[in-house]
């Protein structure tokens, strides 16, 4: 995982996309260009994960809440 990489696509992300992720986990790709799970509690998470194929240690962990729908210039460099 490139962490840069990661942030700077993270923050392009479009934010009408995620509003409708709001109030639950998301597991974005590690380069944080596609959100390839969700669940509304952790629990849920890693049998979700599997049953799209995706193995629950290759994804970057994320909780989305109302205020990571306002990203800041500061996100994008």
């Amino acid at each position: 995982m490139n962490p840069q990489e990661y942030r700077t696509n993270r923050a392009r992300f479009p934010q009408e996309e995620l509003q409708k992720f709001q109030g639950k986990w998301v597991a974005f790709s590690l380069h944080g260009d596609r959100i390839l799970a969700s669940a509304e509690n952790l629990a849920d998470f890693d049998q979700r994960l599997v049953a799209v194929g995706q193995d629950p240690e290759q994804v970057a962990l994320e909780y989305i809440s109302s205020e990571d729908l306002f990203l800041g210039s500061g996100e994008l460099t």
